[in-house]
This record gives structure tokens, sequence and C-alpha cells, in this order.
């Protein structure tokens, strides 16, 4: 890509030992303000006494974000239980906009819309969002070998570069992107180490995971193949895979990397594998 086709290698292959980058999910960006996955919490003993009260209890319980604020007391184990999330009257963004977009089949032999029905598509777009990379010591000495002066600019040019979402080989995707060092509580709570986390991106299953200690949500996803760097496959999905979502307050064993890449299609001499690794954010012990 921005270094030629052996240096992308190289940093491929890196992901089979230890991964030289690690990314979170997209975290909704509103007006200054960082929105974060919102952590699995325990119902306690918490049952709502009227309808009213059900129907709060219900809308926290389906929140898919909550500020920074509200997850820095989960980390910290001041807010513990959906109750507690309740009281402290969180509030919460939608993370997206959605609306329709008008097709026309086009006959694949005359490269026309004749005999073609109209229809439409759901289309989800992220006006301003956020995605924390973290970069390992090993990425900086690789990239320091393909002559990388400025690691925030190349980060920012290969975001650019590659797009983010589905659909880019039809223009969709593609971003304006700023690239800021974290400075704050977050880098704290990224590198403090322990043996429980919430994860910021989805993962698929470690055995490091002790499940039985831990609060969890999962998801089936059966994603599409992007063809943007493809002139042709006749893989259009990859296959089905079972994930635990970001927001999954995790205890582990001691290890430094959980979560793995796993390959979804394989077709000829060609490979593609799904990121699957966690992005740990670490909790305060006791909490």
């Amino acid at each position: 890509m921005l270094f030629g086709e052996q240096a992308l290698l190289e940093f491929l292959r890196a992901y089979e030992k230890e991964p030289p980058l690690l990314f979170s999910t997209t975290l909704p960006y509103r007006e200054g303000r960082l929105f974060l996955p919102k952590p699995q919490l325990s119902y306690g003993d918490y049952e709502p006494d009227c309808v009213e009260e059900y129907k709060k209890f219900k809308r926290i319980k389906k929140m898919g974000y909550v500020s920074e604020e509200v997850f820095k007391e989960v980390l910290e184990g001041r807010l513990k239980t959906y109750k507690d999330l309740l009281e402290k009257k969180a509030e919460s963004v939608k993370p997206y906009e959605e609306f329709l977009m008008p097709h026309a089949s086009i006959n694949r032999i005359t490269s026309t819309t004749e005999g073609g029905e109209f229809f439409t598509e759901r289309v989800y777009t992220l006006s301003s969002f956020a995605c924390l990379v973290k970069v390992k010591d090993s990425f900086r000495q690789m990239a320091k070998g393909w002559g990388v002066e400025d690691m925030g600019l190349f980060i920012q040019r290969a975001f650019e570069l590659v797009g983010l979402g589905g659909n880019r080989s039809c223009g969709m995707g593609w971003s304006k992107v700023k690239v800021e060092e974290e400075k704050g509580w977050i880098k704290d709570y990224m590198e403090k180490g322990g043996s429980k986390f919430i994860t910021l991106s989805e993962t698929f299953y470690d055995r490091a995971f002790i499940l039985e200690k831990s609060l969890y949500d999962l998801e089936v996803l059966k994603p599409a193949v992007e063809m943007s760097y493809m002139d042709y496959l006749p893989v259009v999905w990859k296959r089905k895979l079972l994930m635990l979502k970001a927001g999954s307050v995790l205890r582990v064993e001691e290890g430094k990397l959980y979560g793995s890449l796993k390959k979804v299609v394989e077709y000829e001499s060609l490979r593609i594998y799904h990121y699957g690794l966690a992005f740990p954010v670490y909790m305060e012990e006791g909490s």
C-alpha cells in the first residue's frame, strides 16, 4: 500500500505472532463528546415494581453507548448494576443515521435497467466517530524500517487510503481522518493491566476468558466480503461468526493478548481473515 507489497506482507504476517496494532470498534463522537459501548452489568436484585419502572429499565438495557463519565465510573467500580445505571440517569446516543437509498436492478447482459425492478436499500451512516488504535512497540520498529518518521501521519494516511465500512468499491466508506494522541484517562486504563477488563471491540472467544465470572453478550455475524482490492472473487459472504460484543466485561487469566483472527475465506491462493482481537480497558481490582 503506502510502502509497497513487501511492507504490507510483513505487516500482515506479524499478526500470526504478535499483532502490531489493536483497533477499537467505531465510537460515536457528538459535539466534542465521546461515547463508549455500554458495559454489560449485573442485574443484582433489582425488580421493577411498576410498568413505568419497567419501561425505564428496558430503555437502559437497550442502550448501545454511554458517556465517558459513566464508562469511567463502571471501571472504577462505582456503577455495578443496571439499577445503578438507572439511578445515574445515564444518557445515550444513537450511533448512526439511517435512510433508504433507491436502486434500479441492472440487466447484466444488456447493461441497462430494462426489465429491472426498482427497490430500496437501508443505509447506515456515521457523521463523526472515533476509533482507538493501540500501537505496539514491535510496530514502531517495523515502521521505522520502512522510513516512517511521523506515526500519526502514517496512520492517518493509511485510514484515508483503505476507507472504513462496506461498499467501498462503489464510493462508500470514505472518511476524512484526523489523528490525535490519546492523553486522557482512557490511555491510563488501557495500559494498567489486570485480570478484568471491558473490551472496546468485538472479539472472538479466547481460552483465557473465565466466562462464568464474566458478563457478556453474543452476536452472530455473516459479513460480506469486501471487493475493493480484488477484480473478481466468486465468494460473496464470509462464513458465520460468533463473537462477544463490545462492552463485554471479561474476567481473564493473565495474558497480554486476547481474541484472535479467524480465516473466513480460502479461495485458490487467497486467504481472508476476520479481525476479532479484544481491545482491553482494564477495571479497578475489586470492581
